[in-house]
């Protein structure tokens, strides 16, 4: 058995030796990819779909029984292909989550979504026992002629996000009508070590700032004032800037923001020169890649050049406790708004940042600092206490807590 390409087709197609007529070649729909880490995770999700197909041929060829369906079962496999049509090709993460939906559906596509919750509990419990235990084999690490090599199992919070993915399948399922209520309610994630991150101090901010060019200058500002995602940032259009406010139509969310336009980014805007061949858009220049992500990924090396150009250089990557793009704005952003403006402001911030769950704003994106918290505990003594220290870096610690 294995996974195969066929001319002119941009999908993964399986060929099982032996399988009755019908059976090959059979097309995953996942997509071939266009760069080497697309190529790996897709290749992966085809040989996770590949290895259910061949185990139920093989429980068929001797006799065992299938999992047995009344006649108007919904399997999670016609939920999952009903998602991928109807969801996906609209969702501006769907390249992060395709290679999640095979690997579903090949533990879970045989059974009835209708089950009850605590069968579906039992069953997504093992799944994960297993998945947190279970390395991953790549026979041909770095191309064809790389070596084996084995990757360890993933961590808790990876595992959770994945879950995650599964419960944003049956949630949709609810607001489509298939069910009336998700099988997963209530089901809880794993607890694990706190993510330790760092906001941007204001004078890395204003480093970051006078090394990159006017275009990604207004970029980042449009994220980190505007707490607008980098993808929508890079899509600005001309049309919806309207002097002292700016529309981002269809977010992630799937909702319009109109973000006010601050001062700096007023001026940032402002400087960005049209471009005569595509007039419409604030930064075609950031657009010329075909596809969100990639998109997304020049952006992020542009960042990271700028950290390691700056005078000093900036600690940029999670490896290095440096800054991340997201962070550094959306994040950075939002707690300084609620920082600043108290807890009166958490609705408004969460309004210009697309957030409709404020309780995700406050677990994810509000940092309370260590020194603050020793501050506000002497000051319910009657202790007298001296002004905080000037900010330095902030170390940001979240819940293991997937964004729903």
């Amino acid at each position: 058995m294995s996974v195969i390409t066929r001319p002119k087709s941009p999908y993964l197609w399986l060929w099982i030796p032996g399988a009755p007529a019908g059976v090959n070649p059979f097309n995953t729909k996942i997509q071939i990819g266009d760069t080497k880490d697309q190529r790996k995770l897709n290749l992966q999700a085809a040989k996770d779909i590949l290895a259910a197909r061949e185990l139920a041929l093989r429980r068929r060829e001797h006799g065992l029984p299938e999992p047995e369906l009344p006649p108007d079962a919904y399997p999670f496999s016609a939920l999952a292909l009903r998602y991928a049509d109807e969801v996906m090709p609209t969702n501006r993460g769907a390249y992060r989550e395709m290679p999640l939906l095979p690997r579903f559906v090949a533990a879970f596509g045989a059974y009835d979504i209708r089950e009850a919750p605590a069968a579906w509990f039992d069953r997504v419990t093992a799944w994960r026992r297993v998945r947190l235990t279970t390395g991953t084999v790549v026979e041909h690490y770095g191309g064809k002629h790389g070596a084996r090599h084995v990757f360890p199992p993933p961590s808790a919070r990876t595992v959770n996000r994945e879950l995650g993915f599964l419960q944003q399948i049956f949630s949709w399922a609810v607001r489509a009508k298939v069910l009336t209520a998700s099988p997963l309610n209530g089901f809880e994630d794993l607890k694990g070590a706190p993510i330790q991150r760092r906001l941007t101090t204001p004078d890395e901010e204003a480093r970051l700032l006078a090394m990159l060019a006017p275009d990604d200058k207004a970029i980042y500002l449009i994220a980190r004032d505007g707490l607008v995602r980098l993808g929508d940032a890079i899509d600005a259009k001309r049309a919806h800037d309207h002097g002292t406010t700016f529309l981002f139509p269809f977010t992630k969310n799937g909702d319009d923001v109109t973000i006010p336009i601050t001062a700096r980014l007023r001026a940032a805007l402002d400087a960005v020169p049209a471009d005569p061949l595509h007039p419409e858009y604030y930064f075609p220049r950031r657009r010329q890649a075909a596809k969100d992500e990639d998109r997304t990924r020049g952006y992020g090396k542009a960042i990271k050049r700028a950290c390691r150009d700056a005078t000093p250089p900036i600690p940029y990557g999670k490896k290095l406790g440096g800054l991340t793009f997201h962070w550094s704005t959306r994040t950075t952003g939002a707690t300084r708004m609620i920082r600043t403006g108290g807890d009166g402001v958490i609705a408004d911030v969460a309004k210009i940042g697309g957030w409709r769950d404020t309780g995700v704003l406050l677990e994810i994106y509000q940092q309370t600092v260590t020194d603050d918290m020793q501050r506000i505990a002497e000051l319910a003594t009657g202790a007298s206490v001296a002004p905080p220290p000037p900010a330095a870096a902030p170390v940001v610690t979240t819940k293991l807590r997937m964004v729903k």
